[in-house]
């Protein structure tokens, strides 16, 4: 009887033991697929200021661009070039420059909508995709987010310099590739950097 007791008593405390490990496997793997989405997250962002990296808009904009003939919506591209961002460093010095980037993002999140991804293509440079967005939309978008920061100085210790951006648009098209759309892209954006800057030029 006591040896069946102390059988029992040896059998529970291999559950118990069993039961912590299980937890605290579980524990471990809850840990491993948390620190697995932020990797993801951080491979996909851009460390200054937050938005998608030019890798991981690249990937989205490849993705929705080959979807286009099954998609009944239209969908607009923007590129952004902020204006005269070298002199804003020169004059004001790179801390100054960094807040003119973050400020930049920030206004464009409260610009853009939740489905629309704005990405950072390289230095003072930007994409931003308009799903279900025709050209004529997306100019009056662009045309807020451009008046908008033109009266909004950069929240820096004072001087607080204010900034403007030159745009080009594009309506994505399946007639047309994604690289061919990019370049024509590239060109109205320089467009309106030679018109005067400071302004939005949509592709014809």
């Amino acid at each position: 009887m006591i040896d069946d007791l102390a059988a029992l008593a040896r059998q529970v405390m291999r559950l118990l033991e069993l039961g912590r490990t299980n937890r605290q496997q579980a524990e471990m793997l809850n840990d491993l697929d948390q620190t697995r989405e932020k990797l993801a997250v951080l491979a996909a962002t851009d460390p200054l200021t937050g938005l998608a990296n030019r890798r991981a808009f690249s990937a989205l904009l490849k993705q929705h661009h080959q979807q286009l003939t099954s998609r009944s919506e239209p969908a607009s591209l923007l590129m952004i070039d902020i204006d005269y961002f070298k002199q804003l460093n020169d004059d004001y010095g790179h801390q100054v420059g960094d807040d003119a980037l973050l400020h930049f993002a920030r206004l464009a999140r409260n610009v853009f909508r939740a489905t629309d991804t704005i990405g950072r293509w390289g230095g003072e440079e930007f994409l931003v995709l308009l799903p279900n967005t025709d050209a004529d939309r997306a100019l009056v978008v662009a045309e807020r987010l451009r008046s908008t920061l033109a009266c909004t100085p950069v929240p820096t210790p004072a001087p607080q310099p204010t900034m403007t951006v030159s745009i080009g648009l594009v309506e994505l098209s399946t007639t047309r590739s994604l690289s061919a759309t990019l370049k024509r892209l590239d060109d109205t954006l320089y467009q309106a950097k030679q018109g005067g800057r400071n302004q939005t030029r949509v592709a014809i």
